[in-house]
């Protein structure tokens, strides 16, 4: 048997009071409202991936500052997957979807996610612990120099 396992992300962003939330428009969360993310493409950086899903599903830019949530589950016998969410700061943009991942993007107060019947479960846990000042950065480490030269590739967060 071929193992698979996959790695995604997803990113909380929060601005003028209200959280960035997406749509989706197909798979086992179509119709619900979720974090914006997706998957790792194949030698990309778990920071820049985040940054690159948020950015093509709900028209934000938004900049990793650190991992604050990790969710892993057995899909099959033989996958693995591990999706990682970030804190992210909002730069730019009005949300708009991508009309194909996600039907409807947009800034909700808490309020409006507490009340809402159709979203995922792990994205209103994670805007109930930001909102009860309960999560805790894990911020990537610039300042230490590992493995090799090459920060690049290698990312640290600490």
């Amino acid at each position: 048997m071929i193992s698979q396992n996959f790695i995604g992300v997803g990113g909380l962003v929060f601005h003028e009071n209200k959280y960035l939330l997406v749509e989706q428009a197909y798979g086992e969360y179509k119709g619900q409202w979720i974090l914006p993310g997706g998957h790792v493409r194949s030698g990309e950086a778990i920071h820049r991936a985040v940054e690159r899903e948020v950015l093509e599903e709900s028209g934000i830019k938004a900049e990793a500052t650190g991992i604050i949530a990790v969710r892993s589950r057995i899909r099959t016998p033989e996958t693995t997957d591990c999706y990682l969410i970030w804190m992210m700061r909002y730069l730019e943009g009005i949300p708009k979807p991508d009309g194909r991942e996600v039907e409807k993007a947009g800034f909700f107060d808490y309020a409006e996610v507490e009340q809402c019947e159709k979203m995922v479960n792990l994205s209103r846990i994670v805007i109930q612990h930001h909102h009860a000042q309960k999560l805790h950065i894990l911020p990537r480490n610039n300042s230490e120099s590992f493995y090799n030269s090459n920060q690049r590739d290698y990312q640290l967060f600490l």
